[in-house]
């Protein structure tokens, strides 16, 4: 049975627009662990302590929700412009393996990446989403001499769906 697919954060902001209290709850859940990474690495040194960068979090957070009703998202998310991709090639539901597969970035220890492979596509068109849980908006690929596998991932699935 295939997972139920994942509502675009462009959704989630439709409809806490329109006053659905889920939906804030879901939109506000999924960005506060980015929005606590982001503030992590750009405060300073003396200022990153946990309680620092929950409070900063939690400002911004609260500086924003009263705002939300003008806001205009300029460009789609990952899931969005995978969305639209699968559209394009035909593609049927999303399926997410249900455990990370692939360590794509070195910043995050161990397994960090799920899949989320859209069915029935035609050849030529497969369509996934690489999700790096715990990682920032693009992997570490370097670090300490080491190399991340994501490079060699990615070309070997280009190279394995050639475009027809």
């Amino acid at each position: 049975m295939p997972d139920a697919p994942l509502e675009t954060t462009i959704s989630l902001l439709t409809r806490a627009k329109e006053g659905d209290t889920t939906a804030l709850d879901q939109l506000v859940e999924r960005s506060i662990p980015p929005l606590r990474r982001w503030a992590r690495g750009r405060l300073p040194t003396w200022a990153r302590g946990l309680a620092e960068t929950q409070d900063l979090v939690q400002d911004a957070v609260m500086r924003t929700l009263p705002r939300l009703a003008t806001f205009e998202a300029a460009h789609p998310g990952a899931l969005q412009t995978v969305e639209i991709w699968a559209g394009y090639n035909g593609a049927g539901d999303p399926v997410t393996d249900p455990v990370p597969l692939m360590d794509l970035d070195l910043a995050v220890p161990g397994l960090d990446t799920v899949i989320t492979r859209y069915t029935n596509a035609p050849p030529g068109g497969a369509v996934e989403l690489w999700t790096i849980n715990g990682g920032r908006h693009f992997p570490t690929l370097n670090s300490g001499g080491s190399a991340s596998e994501f490079s060699p991932r990615v070309i070997d699935w280009l190279l394995a769906h050639p475009k027809p």
